[in-house]
């Protein structure tokens, strides 16, 4: 629902559950990685609060550091397909699979690439140079994982350094 109160309710919930936790659980909650997992990012289980933690995987062209999951195609082909019927498709089938294999936050989607040139760089991630073609297939991927279950972190491929110098000044 647009305007609804979600995110307060969230950020309420998150602040009670915090509240209670001790500054050991804390610290643990940024700790990041963790050597018996194969997610690219690990936020460790509370047991005591009930709190199961969070797998969080890149996710380019699909789940990574696992088997028995498909290859998808990258973003940049997506957004030459001008289809958000496609964009949604892909996004609920990527969103399934990351789910099956229990992981809760994918990395992605990308939104750009912000820049021209395709030398380097994460270009073939994102959809479209394009702003309004990107946000809109962005927005259906979104949809298609988190229809799923699966938590969207969605990533800009890069910030113009003009911009983030006058931010800091």
């Amino acid at each position: 629902m647009v305007g609804g109160n979600e995110w307060e309710t969230a950020f309420q919930k998150a602040k009670a559950l915090v509240g209670k936790m001790t500054l050991e659980e804390k610290v643990n909650l940024t700790a990041g990685v963790s050597a018996e997992s194969t997610c690219s990012g690990f936020i460790p289980a509370v047991k005591r609060l009930h709190f199961p933690g969070m797998c969080l995987s890149d996710a380019g062209n699909g789940l990574r550091n696992t088997d028995f999951v498909s290859g998808f195609p990258s973003g940049i082909h997506v957004g030459a397909s001008w289809s958000k019927d496609l964009a949604f498709r892909r996004g609920a089938a990527m969103g399934g699979e990351f789910k099956k294999k229990g992981v809760n936050v994918l990395l992605g989607p990308v939104v750009g690439p912000a820049w021209r040139t395709v030398r380097g760089g994460r270009n073939w991630e994102g959809i479209s140079v394009d702003p309004w073609l990107s946000g809109v297939l962005v927005a259906q991927t979104v949809s298609g994982i988190q229809g799923q279950g699966v938590i969207t972190s969605t990533k800009v491929s890069r910030l113009p350094r003009a911009l983030i110098i006058h931010r800091r000044r």
